[in-house]
């Protein structure tokens, strides 16, 4: 999983996530981050027309709020992190999804106009809105971020095995054992844990 990304990106992976379209995580980065216009609407835009999700941008008065169709991605005047996500529009609030985009914020309907410049991007997904050949990429980026894993996993036991071969002769044997099950227990944990993060990783839609 990506451990680090820009905050516009964990941005759109949310807005795809409350429209049910599958994206990968790295496919989202990769295609926003690659775009001439990056970070700018356009490439959000263009992105989400690549994955067949029509979309429409544009800039509004605050009176026509209530007619733009939930959720949509707004930018407000907050410069560090501008892209938000409209989940909610009610006659006194507004309910959003701002940095880091894992908690819907409740705002006061004058707070939030006051943060808003009027630009939106609204969007409606269908049946055919998604990631081409989704399952296999998944699969293709969870072997590439299990693969450096793998490898440390084996230096680390090959220099252990050598170091526990030049302790074989310098220690008492019941000692030497003990050095080996305790080398065991913390590979079986390694193993479960990999097992586990590979488990959830595998449940995430996206």
């Amino acid at each position: 999983m990506l451990s680090h990304t820009e905050p516009t990106v964990r941005a759109v992976i949310a807005f795809l996530k409350l429209q049910n379209v599958k994206v990968n995580k790295q496919t989202v980065n990769d295609t926003l981050m690659e775009h001439p216009d990056w970070p700018g609407l356009l490439s959000i835009s263009d992105s989400l027309q690549k994955w067949k999700v029509p979309n429409a941008a544009g800039k509004t008065t605050p009176d026509r709020l209530d007619d733009l169709p939930v959720p949509f991605i707004i930018y407000s005047r907050n410069y560090d992190h501008p892209v938000e996500i409209v989940t909610a529009v009610k006659p006194d609030s507004v309910e959003v999804l701002a940095e880091p985009y894992s908690k819907i914020t409740v705002k006061t309907r004058d707070s939030f106009l006051q943060q808003w410049d009027g630009v939106y991007l609204i969007s409606e997904s269908n049946e055919f809105s998604g990631e081409p050949d989704y399952t296999a990429r998944k699969n293709k980026y969870r072997i590439q971020q299990l693969v450096p894993i793998i490898t440390l996993t084996l230096i680390l036991a090959l220099s252990f095995i050598t170091f526990l071969q030049h302790l074989q002769v310098t220690i008492p044997s019941a000692v030497y054992f003990l050095y080996i099950q305790f080398a065991l227990l913390v590979a079986g944990v390694s193993i479960t844990s990999l097992l586990l993060w590979y488990e959830i990783d595998k449940n995430n839609p996206f």
